[in-house]
C-alpha cells in the first residue's frame, strides 16, 4: 500500500466509531421501535465520525490537488447514503413497527383464533398501532355483516384485550345500521349546511331510543323505518347573509328540511338545528353580523314541525331550554 493511501490510526478509530454508532442506531430502531427517536443521537455521532474521517484523510493526502474532487464526491455520497438509509429505517420502523416483531406477533395472532369459539374466523388485517403502542389484529367470518372483532397484542406477544363481546352485545349490528342511516343524509347535503348527519338514538341517549339488545345479528333492517322511530338529525347552518336570525328563521328552515327529508323518505323523530349569521370577511376573519347570538334548538320532535302559530311557541320553549342546558355545560 502506498504511503499516500495509508490509513492512519485516527482514521481507523473514526471508521470503527462510525460502524459502532451505525450499528447502535439500527439496533435501537429494531429492538425498541417505540422509542426510535433515541436513535437520533448515535445517528448524529455516526455522521460526525464519517465527516471527520473524510476531513482527516484530505489533510494527510499529499496528492489532494488531484484527488480532492473525487474524494469529496465519494465521501459526500457515502455520508448522504448512510444518513438517508438511517432516516428511512427509523421512519419505517416508527410507522410500521419492527418487521421481526411484526412477523412474530402476527403468528401469535393466527394462533389466537385456533380456539373453538373462533374456529370460523379469519385474520383479515394485522398492523402496528403506533398511537396506542400495540399490535392490532382484525378477524371476520366471511360473508357475515356483524361477526367481526379486533384483538390487541403487546410487543411481547401477550393479549392486551379483544373486542369480541361487541358481537354478542349487538354493538356491531347497531354500528352497521347507524352508519347506513347516516349515509342517507348524503342526499340532502347542501352548501349552506356546514354539518349534516343522522343517528339512531339508543336507550342510552333517550328513554324512547332503540334497545340494541332487540337487534338480530346479520339481519337486514329498513333504516328509513328505524329512523322514523328512533332517528335524530343534526344540522348546522353557518354564514347566513340575512340581517336577522330569529325563531321565524328557525321555523322556515325546519319546514324546508322536513319537506326535503319527507321527499327522500328519510324518517326521523328528533332534530337539532343551529343557525347563526357568522360570516367570513374578505380577509378571512369571522364576524358575527349585528353581534347576534346563535339560535339553536335540540331534540325538537318531528310531529311538531308544522306551518302554524303553535310552532313558534314550541320553538321558543325549546330554544330557551337548549340555551340553559348549553350554559350549564359551559359552567
Amino acid at each position: 500500500m502506498s504511503k499516500n493511501n495509508t490509513i492512519t490510526t485516527k482514521q481507523k478509530i473514526l471508521i470503527s466509531l462510525y460502524i459502532f454508532f451505525a450499528i447502535l442506531t439500527i439496533a435501537n430502531i429494531f429492538l425498541n421501535p417505540q422509542k426510535s427517536s433515541n436513535s437520533i443521537i448515535p445517528m448524529l455521532f455516526a455522521i460526525i465520525c464519517i465527516g471527520e474521517h473524510h476531513r482527516d484523510r484530505r489533510k494527510n493526502n499529499k496528492e489532494k490537488k488531484n484527488k480532492t474532487k473525487k474524494e469529496i464526491i465519494s465521501h459526500f455520497f457515502i455520508i448522504i447514503f448512510s444518513t438517508i438509509l438511517l432516516i428511512i429505517s427509523t421512519f419505517f420502523v416508527f410507522i410500521q413497527g419492527n418487521p421481526i416483531t411484526n412477523w412474530r406477533i402476527k403468528n401469535t395472532a393466527k394462533e389466537y383464533i385456533k380456539k373453538d369459539k373462533f374456529k370460523d374466523y379469519e385474520l383479515t388485517n394485522f398492523h402496528w398501532d403506533m398511537k396506542f403502542d400495540h399490535y392490532t389484529a382484525e378477524y371476520k367470518i366471511p360473508n357475515s355483516k356483524d361477526r367481526h372483532f379486533k384483538a390487541h397484542f403487546s410487543r411481547n406477544g401477550k393479549l392486551k384485550y379483544d373486542e369480541y363481546d361487541a358481537i354478542n352485545k349487538k354493538e356491531n349490528t347497531y354500528n352497521r345500521v347507524n352508519q347506513q342511516y347516516n349515509k342517507l343524509f348524503d342526499k340532502i347535503k347542501d352548501k349552506k349546511y356546514s354539518l349534516v348527519f343522522g343517528e339512531i338514538l339508543t336507550t342510552t341517549d333517550k328513554e324512547d331510543g332503540l334497545n340494541i339488545k332487540t337487534l338480530k345479528i346479520d339481519k337486514n333492517y329498513n333504516v328509513k323505518k328505524l329512523g322514523k322511530n328512533y332517528g335524530k338529525v343534526y344540522i348546522t347552518i353557518e354564514g347566513r347573509k340575512t340581517s336577522e336570525v330569529n325563531l321565524m328563521t328557525i321555523k322556515l328552515e325546519l319546514l324546508k328540511i322536513k319537506k326535503t327529508l319527507d321527499k327522500n323518505k328519510i324518517g326521523f323523530k328528533y332534530i337539532d338545528l343551529d343557525i347563526d349569521n357568522f360570516i367570513k370577511t374578505k380577509d378571512g376573519e369571522i364576524k358575527n353580523k349585528n353581534n347576534q347570538k346563535t339560535i339553536f334548538i335540540e331534540n325538537f320532535p318531528y310531529e311538531k314541525i308544522k306551518d302554524n302559530k303553535d310552532i313558534i311557541i314550541e320553538l321558543k320553549k325549546n330554544s330557551q331550554k337548549a340555551n340553559t342546558n348549553s350554559q350549564k355545560t359551559k359552567d
